[in-house]
């Protein structure tokens, strides 16, 4: 279920440039240039929306430590989006356009990961001709749940736990004299 009302579906292609995950994005064609890159999207104001990557590839990216998967999902998540479904491989059209079709029938009613599994299933008893093998349909996932925090928040609370402790431990100490 949306709460926001807000949904942004990008059907293009994505390009991922393992190096320098900065540089990867969004492109018109599969060898073209990047038209909106990972900063680009990670300087956009998405709290709370729903976004719906229908491009190969748009989950995979190179896993850096402490970090995780530096994939577009990514980008969208911590520029505030509460869920991004995405695909980690090469995206069939056909297969992704019946699941994106079932899904948004769904969205109104099921959270964002519940509508998608719905869509595979129906997706599933539906195809036939090969199609139904785990390539087609298993690739779109559904990152969700995401609670955006304010980096400060934690590093400032911090801060004032050991600054009260000190001062508590310091009151304790003198006070005994």
């Amino acid at each position: 279920m949306n709460k926001s009302g807000r949904r942004i579906h990008i059907a293009s292609h994505a390009v991922m440039n393992t190096p320098d995950p900065m540089k990867s994005g969004l492109a018109c064609s599969p060898n073209g240039p990047v038209l909106f890159n990972f900063s680009d999207i990670l300087d956009l104001d998405l709290l709370g929306s729903q976004v719906f990557i229908n491009g190969c590839q748009s989950g995979d990216g190179p896993l850096n430590h402490g970090e995780g998967l530096m994939s577009l999902g990514l980008a969208f998540a911590l520029a505030g989006s509460r869920s991004v479904i995405q695909h980690l491989w090469s995206a069939p059209d056909r297969a992704s356009l019946l699941l994106a079709e079932d899904f948004y029938k769904s969205i109104n009613q099921l959270p964002d990961a519940d509508g998608l599994r719905i869509a595979q299933k129906k997706y599933l008893k539906t195809i036939s001709g090969g199609l139904d093998h785990p390539y087609y349909w298993s690739g779109l996932v559904c990152y969700c749940g995401y609670e955006p925090t304010p980096g400060n928040v934690k590093f400032i609370s911090l801060i004032i736990i050991l600054i009260s402790g000190s001062m508590i431990y310091l009151f304790l100490r003198y006070r005994k004299r």
